[in-house]
């Protein structure tokens, strides 16, 4: 922009003078030719406008691109609005207009993240769940069975099975069945026409009759087969169901009575003797009790006969003799036959107690004859011999009450203990006066069961609650401290609120500590919260800082897991991704991931060497501009190079470069045809890195080369022969 600036100065006129004042400085805007004095006015560009890169009339006196900016204010940058790195304040472009604006979701967390959005449009969408990816599909699906492991449900899946769960997405081996095919699930029959119970697959027919001989016990179903004895005494095998006496006559038709022959009651019927059996009670007599042989016929039994005298009259006489033997010799004479006797009969053989004796016929004498019938007068009585009368004949005391031989009549009675307190020596017969001295409290600890006069020597324990030993008379856990002495409180030294004091426990003891069991440093031990309960920092990590959940065990918890490409050489690489998501997408061969040429040969230009905009990777003529891929023989060289079509701008005899075999394990052979000494191989990967480049010099117009590429990767190469300004490309595929 160009500024005028007018500044009038007056011209007064005094007449004639050679003297004129001004301003002399001619790079001064108000310079006056016609001034000799210099009179301080002049004024100057950078006086007016402020800089010194203007001239007086305000334009740039120095401006290279005429742009009417000077070039000592250019500001470098990009001037083109439509793009990212646009700079308004710009006013020279510098060629850094690379990124065209555009509009999009620019979370590279979103669903439709646009890599080359610039501007975010709010047009971010994302999954419905956290546990979705962007297709709707599982991020975590385990077992890929299109259920979120988030919302799987454990359980039975086997709709057959006792346990089903309608709700279970995964089968976590709990199912359970019934114990047989015949069962349902609660062990009821599915069949059991006669509703007994047994199911009608396990029915067993046969008889149920246990009182039946052919019973069967495993028979479910009873089918009137039963068969029973002939008799109710019988088995089923026609034998004897009671026979005590095994005589293989049933104790039913058994007939008691006396089975013996010889006895007197004999009974022809009995089969079982009961004992009845009567017989003669001696073996001579017969079963009317009748002598079996009695020759004399006197009724005595020849063997019960006895030989003797059977006069009574006579000495002889045998009282027991049933037969007289004629043994009777001496008559029987009575008298008195004792010689002693004041009667004695001399003649008499046969005493009749008619003997008279002398002697003491008193009772209450000493020398009593209780064989006397006469008194002689000498009798003996117990005053007579002893003086007294309390002792018997033999001197013996009557009275002796305590068994001390001294008869109660000559008992002195007294103390006879010398322990006593009133001992008297003399007494022979204790009669209970004794008096012994000591403690008679019954309570005192010196107590003497054995005194009846106190002397004052009674000994009490020195506290209500001591026995006389000193020891507690109640100590209910036995810990030496009484009952009435016991504290009651904490003691427990571990306790919070321990009480030295206190000897009994009471249940009181608390233990401050953290008592939530989620907690890191959770104390079992505690009884109250003292607020000190620790947490890991995230609900996704355990109290070690490590994942509860880390499935593919990366060191980043399954919560924390962002979908995405991890491949740095992707396009779609996301530095925040942690887990692939193997949606990677790469650049086509020859191409960056924006579509542009890519720049293989790292020189800072796309590769597109004629400048026509088609990429070298694809052009049909590498070195000749020919945006039009025109290629008339369809042979992939462009006709503006094919130098054989007759349409070439350079045409040639040369041929096309042949490459074999193709597709190679390896080895790769080339032959071309060029009149040029020298050219130049490369080989390019799938990604556009040179991985080789090798010159070439030809033999009589002719190239024959081998190389061996084994040790690359698999896939896709190609291969460039620079030929002058001819490039021939061939892709050769490594298996």
């Amino acid at each position: 922009m160009k500024k005028l600036l007018l500044i009038f100065f007056p011209v007064i006129l005094f007449g004639q003078s050679s003297q004129t004042s001004g301003c002399t400085d001619n790079i001064a805007c108000n310079y006056d030719s016609f001034a000799t004095i210099d009179d301080n006015s002049c004024v100057y560009a950078i006086d007016i406008y402020g800089v010194d890169y203007v001239n007086c009339n305000g334009d740039c006196i120095n401006d290279i691109d005429v742009d009417g900016v000077c070039d000592e204010v250019e500001v470098i940058g990009c001037t083109d609005l439509l793009y990212l790195e646009y700079n308004p304040l710009a006013t020279e472009d510098d060629g850094s207009c690379l990124t065209l604006l555009l509009d999009g979701c620019t979370d590279a967390s979103a669903c439709n993240f646009n890599l080359n959005a610039t501007d975010d449009d709010g047009s971010c969408t994302y999954p419905s769940e956290t546990y979705l990816d962007c297709n709707g599909d599982c991020i975590n699906d385990s077992d890929v069975d299109s259920i979120c492991d988030e919302l799987e449900i454990v359980g039975c899946t086997d709709f057959t099975a006792c346990n089903f769960n309608l709700n279970a997405t995964d089968d976590n081996g709990s199912c359970t069945y019934p114990a047989e095919t015949y069962l349902d699930c609660d062990g009821v029959c599915l069949n059991d026409t006669d509703g007994d119970g047994v199911c009608d697959e396990v029915e067993i027919i046969g008889c149920q009759d246990t009182t039946a001989c052919n019973y069967d016990l495993n028979a479910t179903d009873d089918n009137g087969s039963c068969t029973y004895p002939s008799e109710n005494y019988l088995d089923c095998n026609g034998d004897c169901i009671n026979d005590s006496d095994v005589d293989s006559i049933c104790d039913e038709l058994e007939i008691a009575g006396c089975t013996d022959f010889t006895a007197c009651n004999f009974n022809l019927n009995a089969t079982d003797d009961d004992g009845s059996c009567a017989y003669p009670s001696e073996n001579y007599l017969d079963c009317n009790g009748d002598c079996v042989n009695d020759n004399d016929g006197d009724s005595i039994c020849d063997e019960l006969e006895i030989l003797g005298c059977t006069d009574s009259s006579f000495i002889e006489y045998d009282l027991n003799a049933t037969d007289d033997d004629g043994s009777c010799l001496t008559l029987i004479i009575i008298g008195c036959t004792d010689d002693n006797a004041l009667n004695y009969d001399l003649t008499a053989n046969v005493d009749d107690n008619s003997c008279i004796y002398e002697g003491c016929t008193d009772l209450l004498a000493c020398n009593f004859d209780s064989n006397a019938s006469l008194d002689d007068g000498s009798c003996l009585f117990i005053i007579d011999i002893y003086g007294i009368d309390y002792v018997d004949c033999d001197g013996n005391c009557l009275n002796d009450n305590d068994g001390d031989d001294v008869c109660d009549e000559e008992e002195v009675g007294a103390c006879t203990d010398p322990l006593a307190y009133n001992y008297d020596p003399l007494a022979d017969e204790d009669d209970g006066s004794c008096l012994y001295l000591g403690c008679i409290e019954i309570t005192a600890c010196n107590y003497d069961f054995s005194a009846n006069i106190d002397d004052g020597s009674c000994v009490f324990p020195t506290e209500d609650y001591l026995d006389c030993n000193g020891n507690c008379i109640n100590d209910f856990d036995n810990d030496a401290i009484c009952d009435e002495l016991e504290i009651f409180g904490c003691t427990d030294p571990q306790a919070d609120n321990f009480d030295s004091e206190s000897t009994q426990e009471d249940g009181s003891c608390f233990y401050l500590g953290c008592v939530d069991e989620t907690a890191c440093n959770y104390d079992p031990n505690a009884t109250n919260n003292d607020g000190s309960c620790n947490y890991p920092e995230y609900i996704y990590l355990d109290c070690d800082g490590d994942c509860i959940n880390d499935t593919d065990l990366d060191e980043v918890c399954d919560e924390l897991e962002l979908l995405g490409c991890t491949d740095e050489l992707a396009c779609n690489y996301d530095l925040n991704a942690t887990e692939d998501n193997d949606l990677c997408t790469y650049p086509e061969t020859g191409f960056d991931c924006d579509g542009n040429c890519s720049d293989d040969d790292v020189d800072g230009l796309p590769d597109d060497f004629d400048g026509d905009g088609i990429c070298d990777y694809v052009d049909n003529c590498f070195y000749d501009f020919n945006p039009g891929q025109e290629d008339i023989d369809g042979d992939d060289e462009g006709d503006v190079c094919d130098s054989d079509d007759g349409l070439s701008l350079n045409e040639q005899v040369e041929h096309s470069l042949l490459v074999f075999p193709n597709p190679t394990n390896g080895i790769i052979n080339i032959e071309y045809l060029s009149r040029n000494d020298v050219l130049i191989l490369k080989i390019i990967n799938s990604i556009g890195q040179v991985i080789e480049i090798v010159e070439l010099n030809t033999i009589g117009s002719y190239i024959t080369y081998s190389f061996d590429i084994e040790s690359f990767e698999k896939g896709i190469y190609q291969i460039y022969l620079l030929d002058a300004e001819k490039v021939i490309v061939e892709k050769v595929f490594l298996n």
